[in-house]
């Protein structure tokens, strides 16, 4: 079924065309990518597959290059809309997620790549891409530039110092997009039409609402507005769990202080082994993540 539901996405944006093998071999200036279907299980339950492209890495670096927005721009879209709503107008913070965000995107007419495909395809014959699929090392740039034009299409301004985040001129709505994931903060009277706006060129769905009545899930984290008008954010408490039960601490007691008052050098344990030391390094990193807005963990975890 999730394979299914990947094919008939492919062919909605017309990511290809059939071309016959021995065609596709006698072009002296084609790519020939092997593909394969990347099948993950969500934390619902449900499962999701994508078929992706297997390239190397090859070209120039910048070729392959993406921006990513900073934290600091999504706490700022969030400042935005608070300060507004702290002097009476109506502001509304919502999530978005572009769904197959890289199909939205062609390859320029002179590439050609040609994608054996998976034998579950049982096809005699090669994929000739005209979009940008997965697995390809340009994909998120020009899915990044087909973003942008779409959003200078619908009025939106992009940023010069952070090139993912977007000032909307006219209403004055600011968007910031992480990858695939868009955070738009606007007035509330031209919320939905600016929506619609992106909506005629991309294939969005929308999440939550960043307010008063529940934690909203945006990059990993969860986000709040409190009693005063604040916006608050917090690791999901399952986050924790999670690395508990994976350290073999789940049963233990909590304390002020997060770190041994005792030096290294007393130290007196055997070394750990080649799994223990991945564990270690496992742990450390998830902890790292969370320094952003846990920085009383900061001085220790580095």
């Amino acid at each position: 079924e999730a394979m299914d539901a990947e094919r008939a996405s492919l062919r909605a944006f017309e990511t290809y065309d059939e071309v016959p093998e021995d065609e596709a071999l006698a072009d002296a200036q084609a790519e020939i990518v092997s593909s394969r279907w990347l099948i993950i299980r969500k934390a619902s339950g449900r499962i999701k597959c994508r078929l992706v492209a297997q390239q190397l890495n090859r070209g120039e670096l910048m070729d392959t290059f993406a921006a990513t927005a900073s934290g600091v721009s999504a706490r700022l879209v969030m400042a935005v809309a608070m300060t507004r709503r702290r002097q009476g107008e109506a502001w509304v913070i919502k999530t978005g997620d572009v769904a197959t965000a890289f199909l939205h995107a062609s390859l320029p007419k002179d590439r050609r790549i040609y994608i054996k495909p998976p034998s579950t395809e049982g096809a005699a014959t090669m994929w000739r891409l005209k979009k940008a699929l997965y697995g390809l090392r340009e994909s998120p740039r020009l899915f990044q530039q087909h973003l942008a034009a779409v959003a200078e299409q619908c009025g939106w301004v992009r940023g010069k110092i952070d090139p993912q985040l977007y000032y909307h001129e006219k209403t004055g709505a600011m968007m910031s997009v992480f990858a695939d994931d868009l955070l738009i903060a606007a007035p509330c009277a031209v919320e939905e039409q600016l929506r619609r706006d992106l909506e005629a060129h991309l294939k969005i769905k929308w999440g939550e609402t960043i307010d008063e009545k529940a934690w909203v899930r945006y990059l990993g984290k969860e986000w709040k507005q409190d009693a005063a008008g604040n916006i608050m954010v917090r690791i999901p408490p399952h986050y924790w769990q999670t690395l508990l039960e994976e350290t073999g601490m789940s049963g233990c007691c909590s304390l002020t202080t997060p770190m041994e008052r005792r030096s290294a050098a007393d130290d007196s344990s055997a070394l750990l082994d080649r799994s223990q030391r991945a564990s270690y390094r496992r742990a450390v990193g998830r902890l790292l993540w969370t320094v952003s807005v846990r920085p009383d963990i900061g001085y220790t975890t580095k």
